[in-house]
């Protein structure tokens, strides 16, 4: 990781609401400006965006104010539907730890901070990788929406120190600030369409706690969250790096975090569903004995939230050469699908100097792969 070296969580944490008037008005100040409010507020008077900024001056104002239009404007330009559940059994004076499947870098979390913020919950903080924020203006974005980083790398005794940073940071968070957290069930995005939660993930959450695991657990109140995608956030650029990742650990180019997160928020998504689940009761906890067992649990619980989507079954027929779920779709998906290959074999040939000579076949099966994978969840291994 290139740039400021982030010693501890400390050193990014969301804004105080005193420090909100300054970050807009760098945000306003910001030569990205006009390209990010032609997209919210197409037409808008420039100037009268920046005023609108500038008399934001607390967390809460900016999400209830803002967001919500950035919000609308995404599910329109990106999404031909917009679905969710939101368990009955939350309730709104009460924190929580919301682990999600990750399939993109901020849109995931903005999924559940949008209906949080539309159902009477108050919306949580977001663990984000420290990546993401090295650049000022994504810092500013990011930490005005109640994100904080999550340090990666570094030796095996600084990791061991982080990751109990984190665990206390997200316990004190919830138990005793009474504010919910998410985080991903796994570090970085899933890029193979396999959602498995690290059981270290686990192990991370219990640490900061002397008691047993499922009452160190139970005590977070831990709530599973399922995405589904039909048209999935930059699957072209995680088959690539995949299939290249083969000859040894992918490096990533200089600002390529910065355009996944363009990319994946202004890509098109056909239909999206986010399912905020029951959280864990010490009788989901007890019978697991340890990390894995939880790891294991939980995953049965987000894959039983997500729900197959055409998309998902025709990738599954063209990858296995089968007509099994041909009532499933129709040729407005097969032409979609069809199109995003030409897209994809098209990249991975420009990439593929050094590669293997199988290096773009590689590539189409991954993709496919990330859609055909989601039927699996739900079906076993078929």
């Amino acid at each position: 990781m290139g740039g400021r070296v982030y010693l501890s969580i400390m050193d990014v944490v969301p804004y105080k609401d005193e420090e909100v008037p300054a970050a807009m008005m760098r945000l306003a100040q910001s030569e990205s400006l006009p390209i990010w409010s032609s997209f919210v507020y197409p037409g808008r008077d420039i100037e009268d965006i920046k005023r609108q900024l500038l008399n934001i001056n607390t967390i809460f104002q900016l999400q209830q104010e803002v967001m919500p239009v950035v919000f609308s404007r995404l599910v329109e330009t990106t999404m031909t539907d917009f679905q969710f559940e939101l368990s009955p059994n939350l309730q709104n004076d009460k924190s929580y730890l919301y682990v999600s499947n990750h399939r993109d870098i901020v849109m995931d979390a903005m999924l559940l901070e949008n209906v949080l913020n539309n159902n009477g919950f108050p919306t949580s903080q977001i663990a984000v990788g420290t990546n993401l924020l090295e650049v000022p203006l994504m810092a500013d974005a990011g930490r005005l929406n109640k994100m904080f980083g999550v340090a990666r790398g570094g030796s095996p005794k600084e990791f061991y120190r982080c990751l109990s940073e984190l665990s206390s940071y997200i316990r004190t968070t919830i138990t005793q600030q009474g504010e919910s957290v998410w985080i991903a069930q796994r570090n970085g995005r899933t890029k193979d369409g396999v959602d498995k939660t690290d059981p270290a993930i686990i192990k991370m959450f219990a640490m900061s706690s002397p008691l047993p695991l499922h009452e160190a657990l139970s005590s977070l109140r831990i709530v599973p969250v399922s995405v589904t995608y039909e048209w999935e956030p930059c699957a072209v650029a995680k088959a690539i790096e995949l299939a290249k990742s083969r000859n040894g650990k992918y490096l990533k180019a200089p600002g390529e975090d910065v355009r996944s997160v363009i990319d994946g928020l202004t890509s098109p998504k056909g239909a999206v569903r986010i399912v905020v689940g029951n959280p864990l009761t010490d009788s989901d906890l007890l019978p697991c004995e340890d990390a894995k067992q939880v790891a294991e649990m939980l995953d049965c619980k987000i894959n039983a939230g997500k729900v197959p989507c055409p998309s998902h079954y025709l990738a599954y027929d063209m990858l296995h050469d089968t007509n099994r779920y041909q009532d499933c779709y129709d040729d407005t998906h097969r032409r979609y699908l069809l199109n995003q290959l030409e897209i994809l074999r098209a990249e991975a040939q420009k990439q593929s100097v050094g590669q293997p000579s199988d290096f773009i076949d590689c590539a189409e099966h991954i993709f496919l792969g990330i859609y055909a994978n989601a039927i699996g969840d739900q079906h076993g291994n078929l």
